[in-house]
């Protein structure tokens, strides 16, 4: 496995807010080094996939970013690891299934087109709710069409969407505008293809993330974080009006649907950019308590549970490699004998394993409530939480 993009992996900064255009100054959180994420490899390497990165705030919309942009052909190079079915999210994509299915009711539309389809869940759900339907994602390249969806392996921005949106037309993504570096030029550019289109959305929520001190969510792949209040703004600023929205708990994420419209929505109450810092103080707190809970263990033996996607991110507040683990136990055999390219650990899917007299650290912490309930049952020495449930 070539693992030469993840040494010095190219970007570039943004010096201007995504949504209403302020210039950028100054900055919230300074995260130097911070390492890559969702993707595995099966050699242990440990010293690949890290860059600085810093968040900002916009106190004129409330929009939250990321300064440098990383190399997307990195990002979602072929070593991308994240796939909606497999990674436990599908569970959550049902929600937004509910959700869009209020939205559409039983109406069949001309096109039905999702950019960052993934692995096509939800498209092989709304089969029968379009005559045409497209997925357009990168990480199609080896996955073929099938006999009612068509597969676009490509990034939106390198192709002609009027060539797949046409008539009545529906339009959806699921956790994808926050990896876009302008995601107001998606909205725009269908629109410009066709007014006649409905939007169903669903992304991670600025408000969700300060409010529950959840600053581990914030990483190069999401480039932009949107507030109600900020996506609001951006609705305005193209022109188009909300239909309905709502709140998930999986990643503290906004469901939102929307259609053009001459009407001006009206704009939530703003985030205080004090209360952010405060939280992240909050946050760090969780993560010092943590690294003395670990360090109590001394030399009694310590599992991590739950090879996430994100465990880098809890590596780096908690300033380990996690080299300190015997393995990384995950239910997905799929991910047994891989490792992280930025840390020291590999993962081991093991049923049977006898926990009675093993302290576990839950890793994998957007999943935190469903490992704590399987462990408890396995009666651990001690289960170690690195943030509240």
């Amino acid at each position: 496995m070539n693992l030469e993009p993840l040494r010095n992996v190219g970007f570039y900064t943004r010096d201007k807010c995504m949504v209403c255009g302020k210039s950028i100054d100054g900055f919230i959180v300074d995260l130097p080094k911070l390492p890559i994420t969702e993707i595995l490899i099966d050699e242990c390497d440990g010293g690949v996939g890290f860059s600085d990165q810093k968040f900002h705030f916009c106190t004129d919309c409330g929009h939250g970013q990321l300064l440098n942009i990383l190399d997307k052909n990195v990002l979602y190079s072929d070593i991308y690891s994240f796939r909606t079915t497999g990674s436990g999210s599908s569970d959550n994509n049902n929600k937004f299934l509910d959700f869009i299915f209020s939205v559409i009711g039983n109406t069949v539309f001309d096109s039905i087109v999702e950019v960052g389809c993934n692995d096509m869940f939800l498209l092989k759900k709304l089969e029968n709710f379009g005559r045409s339907l497209v997925g357009i994602d990168p990480v199609l390249r080896n996955i073929e069409s099938t006999e009612k969806i068509l597969t676009v392996p490509a990034f939106f921005e390198d192709i002609n969407l009027s060539d797949y949106i046409c008539g009545k037309s529906l339009f959806i993504t699921s956790h994808v505008i926050e990896h876009l570096d302008d995601p107001g030029l998606l909205i725009r550019t269908i629109l410009d293809c066709n007014k006649d289109t409905t939007f169903v959305f669903q992304f991670p929520c600025l408000d969700g993330l300060i409010r529950d001190c959840r600053f581990d969510h914030i990483y190069h792949h999401h480039v932009n974080y949107f507030s109600l209040s900020s996506f609001i703004n951006l609705l305005n600023t193209v022109g188009c009006e909300v239909i309905d929205h709502s709140f998930s708990t999986y990643w503290n994420s906004l469901l939102i649907a929307f259609k053009k419209s001459s009407n001006t929505n009206e704009v939530p109450k703003l985030l205080n950019a004090g209360t952010i810092h405060n939280n992240y103080l909050t946050f760090l707190s969780s993560m010092d308590a943590c690294k003395c809970r670990l360090y109590a263990v001394g030399d009694d033996k310590l599992l991590g549970y739950g090879a996430g996607f994100q465990v880098p991110v809890l590596g780096y507040y908690l300033n380990t490699d996690f080299s300190f683990l015997d393995y990384i136990i995950d239910d997905n055999i799929n991910k047994d004998n891989m490792f992280y390219p930025n840390l020291k650990v590999e993962i081991k899917y093991k049923p049977d394993y006898d926990y009675s007299d093993t302290n576990v650290l839950v890793t994998a912490m957007n999943f935190s409530r469903v490992i704590t309930s399987k462990l408890i049952s396995m009666n651990p020495r001690s289960i170690i939480l690195p943030l509240n449930l």
